[in-house]
């Protein structure tokens, strides 16, 4: 294990500190309260940036229909923009005073929800009008994902000496849980498709640095914890092997662990990294590189570092849509890099610290439905995802990532409560595993008997 003293005067500041300025590298302009109240402006900054509406702003654009759109965060003002394809089509603008870090779309309500850091709320934005709908109020909210298992927000707080992740039920718009972390610090969060929640602090209380949590979101509790030596930040799901992504600022690493959160590997990056995201299209985890050059670096279900795509800034964090990554250039003028494939174009906004994104069309929405069973069915009728469903349970809907997979069992025989019947799976609308490009629904269809065979 490393400690501190180890690690250097830029460790210190960046585990003590974290949003300030370290002694090599502005990490972001704003410092937050221990308590998580509102940030104070960092040393050098002398006001946040508000941005008002301009009469040249273009109307407001439908999100939630083709082409869809790419939210931009922005922690140096209250701007988050709108992208789709390579050009700015709208802006939407949170309070004055508000900046943010993460975001994430939620399907089912069509909002996009964003982690205003300096006012200590989760935005809440219509997806179609480009609306505030609400503001909710969490202690320094940071990263933001959704589960398609619970159908819940979860965000980070970035708060010290202790850290937590806030669920909010998104047909309420109200925080219905706050979990506590391993340690202190945590930024971004993220979700494995039918499974559980991962977030990374930055600053552990045992003798590792950071540390990663496991969430079960089905109960809404910590049912794991693993320490790294390291300063973990950014957490990313790699949806097609199902392994869990952390990166390691002080080394240059990314640590490599199974859904159970059992270390799996090591992939080194060779530059200081921050946050990180999937690409469904190339089932690749990307990378934010974020010192002494920015740039983006793939890696492979394998476990296999591409090489590094030089962008002309640092890189916070980032998104895909389609096979398309997008990579906020923080401090270089509100540009956002487009990566296709090895190809960099930038797309300029008026973003003046922009910092993260969420696309708004990354999952569909898979239900399971049942023909043949009566209310006398007990026990397990389906498997989702490791997840089992009783008749009670069904109709079950999950969102799923496109391009990645669903997993599922339908139990033959089903027991009933009636003495001597049971129910016969006769068959299935889809085959297991099932590859999801569209919204779906998929039936099992049972046939209920009494005796030793089916009539």
């Amino acid at each position: 294990m490393v400690s501190t003293g180890q690690l250097g005067s830029k460790a210190v500041a960046l585990l003590m500190v974290s949003l300030m300025a370290g002694s090599f590298l502005l990490v972001v302009p704003i410092q937050v309260h221990a308590s998580g109240g509102p940030p104070e402006l960092a040393p050098g900054v002398s006001t946040l940036n508000p941005v008002t509406v301009s009469a040249d702003d273009p109307p407001p654009v439908d999100c939630t229909v083709t082409p869809v759109c790419v939210y931009v965060t922005d922690i140096g003002s209250n701007a988050i923009q709108i992208i789709q394809g390579t050009a700015v089509v709208g802006t939407v603008y949170l309070p004055p005073g508000s900046c943010s870090l993460g975001a994430a779309y939620v399907p089912s309500v069509e909002a996009v929800y964003v982690g205003d850091v300096c006012k200590g709320k989760v935005q809440v934005i219509n997806a179609q009008t480009q609306a505030i709908i609400t503001a909710i109020s969490v202690p320094s909210p940071a990263g933001v994902t959704y589960s398609t298992v619970s159908q819940m927000i979860y965000v980070a707080t970035f708060t010290y000496p202790s850290g937590s992740v806030a669920v909010i039920n998104p047909t309420t718009n109200t925080v219905v849980s706050s979990i506590p972390t391993c340690g202190s610090y945590p930024e971004f969060i993220d979700q494995l498709n039918g499974g559980n929640v991962y977030t990374a602090d930055r600053l552990a209380p045992s003798s590792s640095v950071g540390c990663v949590d496991e969430i079960n979101p089905t109960t809404n509790k910590l049912v794991a914890s693993v320490g790294l030596s390291d300063a973990a930040v950014g957490v990313a799901v790699n949806q097609a092997n199902n392994e869990v992504y952390v990166n390691g600022f002080f080394y240059e690493n990314t640590y490599v662990f199974t859904a159970a959160l059992v270390p799996v590997t090591t992939v080194s990056i060779g530059a200081y990294v921050w946050g990180s995201w999937y690409n469904s299209n190339l089932a690749t985890v990307d990378t934010a590189d974020y010192f002494p050059a920015g740039g983006v670096t793939p890696i492979s279900t394998s476990n296999i570092a591409g090489a590094m795509i030089p962008t002309s800034y640092v890189v916070n964090a980032g998104c895909a849509l389609g096979p398309i990554n997008y990579a906020p250039q923080y401090g270089d003028s509100g540009k956002v890099a487009y990566i296709n494939g090895i190809t960099v174009t930038y797309i300029a906004s008026s973003g003046i610290g922009v910092f993260g994104c969420a696309a708004t069309t990354s999952q569909y929405k898979v239900t399971f439905v049942q023909s043949g069973l009566d209310s006398s069915a007990t026990g397990t009728v389906v498997t989702v995802n490791s997840v089992p469903m009783t008749y009670t349970m069904l109709p079950y809907s999950i969102w799923v990532y496109s391009g990645t997979s669903v997993t599922f069992v339908w139990k033959s025989p089903v027991a009933s409560s009636a003495v001597g019947k049971e129910f016969l799976l006769m068959s299935s609308s889809q085959s297991s595993p099932f590859k999801v490009s569209s919204s779906s629904t998929i039936k099992g269809t049972y046939w209920g008997f009494v005796g030793l065979f089916p009539p």
